[in-house]
């Protein structure tokens, strides 16, 4: 090497106002597709789980595209014997009453989804399942599921009361439990009159004492 030219260059100062950021300038978004790699490929087509009382129904790993459930719908994984028998069967993933799919609880199902983000889209949830070993296999299930009159308005109680009583039951006059019918039993609960918990607590907690302590040691005493 023996032919080399070294040029100087001046940088601008530091501005003294804060310059826009970097998003302020961000295209808006279009439907051609990008030129920087995403997450995961977007599945084009979505998968459907089967019906409540059907067979699961087997899927791979890799990106897959789930739909929404009506009912209650588990994604699992499970190892499968020479029978065809499934055991080991672990919760991964789950979607009910048309909401998105969410992981299932508990650090086991974080464990085997291995990091893995959900994608939300309007025809679906994303999800890159983690590869399988031999023996293994991912599966959908649905479910469906009732639960009686008393049991529903316990749910509303539990939730939105210090807790579930005999009487608070008996006097439910709103009919079936709906959306409609919890909205207008709360809006009833807000327009009645404000009581105290300081007072009720009072009441019941620190009670007076019924015979002043003097009469009591001279009973005592006298004795």
């Amino acid at each position: 090497m023996d032919d080399i030219h070294i040029t100087s260059g001046n940088t601008q100062a530091p501005s003294f106002i804060s310059t826009p950021s970097p998003t302020d300038n961000f295209p808006e978004p279009s439907n051609s597709p990008t030129t920087d790699p995403t997450v995961m490929p977007t599945s084009l087509s979505a998968t459907v789980c089967p019906a409540p009382g059907s067979a699961p129904l087997a899927i791979s790993s890799g990106p897959i595209m789930l739909t929404k459930s009506m009912t209650l719908c588990i994604l699992t994984k499970a190892l499968e014997g020479n029978d065809g028998a499934l055991s080991n069967i672990a919760p991964i993933a789950r979607s009910f009453d048309g909401r998105t799919w969410e992981p299932s609880a508990g650090e086991f199902a974080t464990l085997l989804l291995n990091g893995v983000d959900f994608g939300n889209y309007y025809n679906g949830t994303q999800i890159n399942l983690p590869e399988l070993t031999a023996g293994e296999q991912y599966y959908l299930t649905s479910y469906s599921y009732s639960i009686e009159q008393d049991d529903a308005v316990a749910r509303l109680l539990e939730s939105a009361t210090f807790g579930t009583t005999a009487a608070d039951l008996a006097a439910w006059n709103k009919g079936p439990l709906t959306k409609q019918t919890a909205t207008d039993w709360i809006k009833e609960q807000i327009d009645k009159p404000m009581t105290s918990h300081r007072e009720f607590f009072r009441h019941r907690v620190n009670p007076r004492v019924s015979t002043p302590l003097l009469s009591l040691c001279k009973s005592s005493i006298s004795h």
